[in-house]
């Protein structure tokens, strides 16, 4: 062996060389790649990390929002049951609106004179007429006298909700960002009427509408 690179250097160094190329090229290659799959291991466990987090803090505010429905949930009973608060006396006005309503209704489809004995129908028949009603998720409000149709649906913790719109004698006009207060005034007979959004509330997923006659058309 010795005899044939005495014999024949420059094919020895030729193969020395390539020898040892290739080995540092092996070397490099199997470092490299290592390398790479270190990095994308360490991004893969901050990615898992970081969605551990989000899912951590995402559940704790689950239990946040649920923890406050039932404060104020616990609050508006509370006050609903006080009298002289606030929220008494539009579940009483809420309730005397439903039954003069029903009153209303009632007398006007049976179309009979009233009797000697009902003395308070001649005073209802003359009351402006309102109509409220509270909607869940996906439901919609036809209002019996006027036709006027409301719908809700999805509602933002903003307290805005999307829903549509559909006043006598016009076509649905759809919306985005319907909010509490927001009305529409329109004419049905001899009369003016004003639909209104009393109430969008995030934490019941419910709202609450009303329609009212204000005025007579001359």
């Amino acid at each position: 062996m010795s005899n044939w690179f005495e014999e024949s250097p420059t094919r020895s160094v030729i193969l020395h060389t390539i020898l040892v190329a290739g080995t540092v090229w092996a070397v490099f290659t199997f470092v490299f790649d290592e390398n790479k799959v270190s990095v994308f291991r360490a991004q893969a466990e901050n990615e898992k990390a970081t969605a551990g987090q989000y899912k951590a803090k995402t559940e704790v505010l689950e239990v946040e929002i649920a923890r406050l429905r039932d404060e104020n949930k616990k609050y508006q009973d509370w006050l609903t049951a006080t009298p002289n608060s606030l929220p008494y006396f539009e579940t009483k006005m809420k309730a005397l609106t439903e039954e003069n309503t029903k009153l209303q209704q009632e007398l006007a489809t049976s179309g009979s004179k009233p009797s000697e004995n009902a003395t308070t129908a001649p005073e209802l028949t003359n009351l402006p007429y309102v109509g409220t009603k509270t909607l869940s998720l996906g439901e919609a409000y036809v209002d019996p006298k006027t036709n006027a149709t409301i719908g809700i649906g999805r509602i933002t913790s903003n307290f805005t909700a999307t829903g549509s719109v559909t006043l006598p004698g016009q076509n649905q006009k759809d919306f985005e960002n319907i909010k509490s207060g927001d009305n529409w005034i329109f004419p049905s007979g001899k009369k003016q009427y004003q639909l209104t959004v009393l109430k969008v509330d995030w934490y019941s997923n419910k709202s609450e509408v009303m329609v009212k006659e204000i005025e007579d058309l001359k």
